[in-house]
């Protein structure tokens, strides 16, 4: 079976965990860079242009006593690990707890604290970079230019309604498919740990019969206040290699009751047993590449971050799992031109930044994260330039100041990250 590579929204990107940090660090005196967020050089003053403020969730964070001081490290900094600790194994019961857990880990924003150093022009310099913490601003911001790939492809129509009135024969190998998950056959905690093991039995079931396929993925914490509240289900961006199906349009309600054109298969229940996913699949044709990418951006943005009741669930039972924001194979990037490989410059060796546009010729090291109250960093900044003075008292109040003097005369004391353990 052919490896699935989970990129959720930062693919290529060292991360601390899964706290969702977006930095990388680097030892200083090694000959190497660190990679940094566009928006932390050349003018650290200026969010990037056009790019709208995040807002907290209105949504009130009331925690227990208990679970606050559970979730909190020594330093009184919330953090996934302990999290984890207190509510796993999950169930139903624990939903609305985990999602305060969870207002309280997103809302604390914090701060990567950058050196940067140019040595042409020999200056220095310290910023603050917002963390991109899962369903934040700064989180929404990277899932959106990571899925932009899907707004650049062709617009190629696959079929349209006229096909119909004629005898052609109209065919498609692109498909949306949805797996729900019946909450009777195991617990909810089953449904997320067993997940990802049974959509790739899934997926190789489907191409014995009808060969290869390539997937982009979306897990799920299914919504509402029903028996399976929680569970995990999926919806995906389905392209068969090899193999087309037979389509037909049909006249649905959605759930408004409004009635709206969807696009079936005539081989669904064939499509289905094939598969043998142990609970409902629901099949639809797409038909054309842009209704794709329109699909899997309004998916995203509506339950990836946000305040809204499915957001906040997913983004909860997600984060309590370590599910990334989505999965894609490496074929289907290959396909459809994968934003990865439309960005690359061969005209010269330069650093890049996280989002693989070129920087000055800045080198920058990462010297730990830090809470934005350390950094006197206000609610909603997402680069703040930092005054030395300032970075190197934080650095001696978290390490002590023979970690400072030791990385005064060598650098060795940072080569770990810094303002802490990654793991933090």
């Amino acid at each position: 079976m052919e490896k699935t590579k989970d990129l959720g929204s930062d693919e290529g990107i060292p991360r601390t965990h899964d706290d969702g940090f977006i930095i990388s660090s680097t030892g200083k005196g090694q000959g190497e860079t660190a990679s940094v967020p566009l928006w932390a050089d050349p003018c650290p003053e200026a969010k990037p242009e056009g790019f709208a403020e995040g807002k907290r969730s209105e949504r009130a964070v009331s925690l227990s006593p208990q679970l606050r001081q559970s979730m909190v490290d020594n330093h009184g900094n919330p953090r996934l690990a302990k999290a984890r600790d207190y509510f796993l194994p999950l169930d139903v019961e624990k939903l609305d707890e985990l999602e305060g857990a969870f207002g309280f880990w997103q809302n604390f924003d914090e701060y990567a604290l950058l050196k940067g150093e140019n040595s042409r022009m020999g200056k220095t310099k310290f910023v603050a970079v917002k963390a991109a913490k899962r369903g934040n601003d700064v989180y929404a911001r990277r899932l959106d230019e990571k899925l932009g790939f899907l707004n650049r492809l062709e617009k190629t129509q696959l079929f349209s309604i006229s096909d119909f009135k004629t005898d052609h024969k109209v065919q498609t190998r692109l498909l949306w498919v949805t797996w729900s998950w019946d909450s009777k056959i195991c617990t909810l905690d089953q449904s997320w740990r067993g997940s990802y093991g049974d959509l790739h039995r899934w997926k190789a079931n489907i191409e014995n019969r009808y060969g290869k396929l390539e997937w982009l993925v979306f897990p799920q914490a299914f919504p509402g206040q029903g028996a399976a509240r929680g569970y995990f289900h999926a919806h995906g961006l389905i392209l068969m290699c090899g193999t087309q199906f037979s389509v037909f349009p049909s006249m649905e309600k959605d759930h408004d009751g409004r009635e709206i054109l969807r696009y079936r298969i005539h081989e669904k229940k064939e499509f289905a047993a094939q598969g043998k996913w142990h609970s409902f699949v629901d099949v639809q044709a797409l038909s054309s590449v842009q209704a794709a990418a329109n699909y899997c951006r309004k998916y995203a943005q509506k339950v990836c971050s946000g305040s809204s009741e499915k957001a906040m669930i997913n983004s909860a039972v997600s984060w309590i799992y370590r599910k990334k924001g989505f999965s894609l194979t490496r074929g289907f990037r290959v396909k459809l031109r994968d934003l990865i490989e439309l960005l690359q410059d061969r005209k010269g060796v330069f650093q890049a930044d996280l989002d693989g546009k070129r920087v000055q010729e800045w080198t920058w090291e990462c010297l730990g994260v830090f809470p934005a109250t350390d950094l006197h960093v206000n609610y909603g900044e997402w680069v703040v330039p930092i005054d030395p003075s300032l970075a190197n008292d934080v650095l001696r109040s978290r390490k002590g100041q023979l970690f400072q003097d030791a990385w005064d005369e060598g650098g060795a004391g940072l080569r770990s990250g810094g303002g802490g353990s990654l793991n933090d």
